[in-house]
């Protein structure tokens, strides 16, 4: 519910802890808890998210290339949209911890076991 940088490394933490593992690279949307001045050759990212991000062992990529243009991250975007449409669709609860469970379950499920369109690989298997 929370933007400020230590929600995002949390958020972050928390991902990484239930895939299992930490991703090579992650592409960040600019916010400013990750990204304080997006450039494309010198982007100037936020100390704390910087060191977290070595400290975990990822690579941070700000989406720099086309700063404003929200119509060329359709990857990143996609992503909401398909948990939106496919695991939220018509459903409501009664706490955060309820829809934690059931994205949990959703995930476990569903999410992780399909064939993923672009890469046609299972999507758990990127995660071992």
């Amino acid at each position: 519910m929370s933007q400020d940088v230590e929600t995002c490394i949390r958020c972050r933490a928390e991902a990484f802890e239930s895939f299992g593992g930490v991703t090579r690279t992650l592409l960040l949307d600019n916010l400013k808890s990750g990204v304080l001045k997006a450039n494309l050759y010198d982007p100037e990212l936020n100390p704390l998210y910087e060191a977290y991000s070595k400290h975990a062992g990822f690579i941070p990529l700000p989406a720099s290339w086309r700063v404003a243009t929200p119509q060329h991250k359709g990857k990143v975007e996609s992503n909401v949209d398909y948990v939106q449409d496919n695991a939220l669709k018509g459903k409501r609860f009664e706490s955060i911890d309820e829809q934690n469970a059931h994205l949990r379950k959703w995930n476990k499920t569903w999410a992780s076991t399909r064939i993923h369109g672009t890469t046609k690989r299972q999507v758990r298997v990127m995660f071992m």
